[in-house]
């Protein structure tokens, strides 16, 4: 049966199925708000091991990151479908900008929360400027789709209740943090 890591949690999979699926099948912490057409790019995830074991990126994909970022293991995760029997490893963008922020809060020997702070900043500053890079490719395959959407984000709902899972569960695991 195939498996997927998904931040360091071993999940079991099924063949066909998204990572974004298996993700929030089991409480894991990213992000989604298109409900899987993958324009919004929230559920950005790189895999760490195991490539082969997904199915090629899709022209959704193809559109949306450049050939270096795919190169280097960047998929979207509702397009990353598990094609093998074996595991793939993935870290979630969302998961890495927590880890990031959790740093402030209880730096890491050898830093500082001023250094961490710096460091979620210009991860961020990143992001946002790779999303503004990528409106170009991914606007001819977001306007129909906005067009066949009802009013609201039908993902919405479901994304308010995953992020309020995912919080408690990491409530519950929080790491001792100093007071």
């Amino acid at each position: 049966m195939p498996q997927v890591i998904i931040n360091d949690e071993l999940m079991e999979a099924m063949e066909g199925e998204m990572v974004l699926d298996i993700a929030r099948r089991h409480g894991a912490h990213i992000g989604f708000a298109c409900d899987g057409r993958g324009f919004c790019q929230t559920c950005e995830c790189r895999v760490l091991q195991g490539a082969e074991e997904l199915c090629p990126p899709n022209h959704i994909e193809q559109r949306v990151f450049n050939p270096e970022a795919l190169e280097h293991g960047y998929r979207l995760a509702c397009q990353a479908a598990v094609c093998g029997s074996g595991t793939a490893q993935v870290l979630t963008r969302a998961e890495e900008l927590r880890r990031l922020a959790a740093m402030v809060v209880a730096p890491p020997a050898g830093t500082t929360a001023g250094y961490n702070l710096g460091r979620v900043l210009r991860s961020m500053g990143v992001l946002v400027a790779e999303r503004a890079m990528r409106v170009p490719a991914v606007l001819p395959m977001i306007l129909p789709q906005l067009r066949a959407m009802p009013p609201h984000f039908p993902g919405i709902k479901n994304y308010v209740n995953d992020t309020k899972r995912v919080l408690q569960r990491t409530l519950k695991d929080k790491p001792n943090i100093p007071t």
